[in-house]
């Protein structure tokens, strides 16, 4: 389950690069490319260390284990990248760039 959890990651943050590829400026592309390897790395190093007894581990029988909730961020990386990507295929909303920062 842990190489699940970490292929994913890596597949998706991949493929949300090339995705906003056509839209981002240069810098704002090199930024979210920036926070996405950090992010990726901090969880992948936290969760590829990890033996057995730990991923299983829950705090308390109604809680979740590591790796449930390693697998939950994939999982949910993954609904919001889905959302990412039909969000990028409707044309551009001109009221959103209108809108101050």
């Amino acid at each position: 389950m842990k190489a699940v959890a970490i292929s994913t990651l890596v597949v998706l943050s991949t493929s949300l690069i090339s995705a906003a590829e056509a839209t981002l400026t240069k810098e704002e592309r090199a930024h979210a490319i920036q926070l996405l390897v950090d992010s990726q790395t901090e969880f992948l190093n936290v969760i590829s260390g990890l033996n057995d007894s730990q991923w299983n581990y829950k705090p308390a029988s109604d809680r979740w284990s590591v790796g449930e909730t390693a697998q939950h961020i994939v999982l949910a990386e993954g609904a919001l990248f889905s959302k990412l990507e039909e969000a990028m295929s409707n044309p551009p909303n001109p009221d959103w760039e209108a809108k101050d920062p």
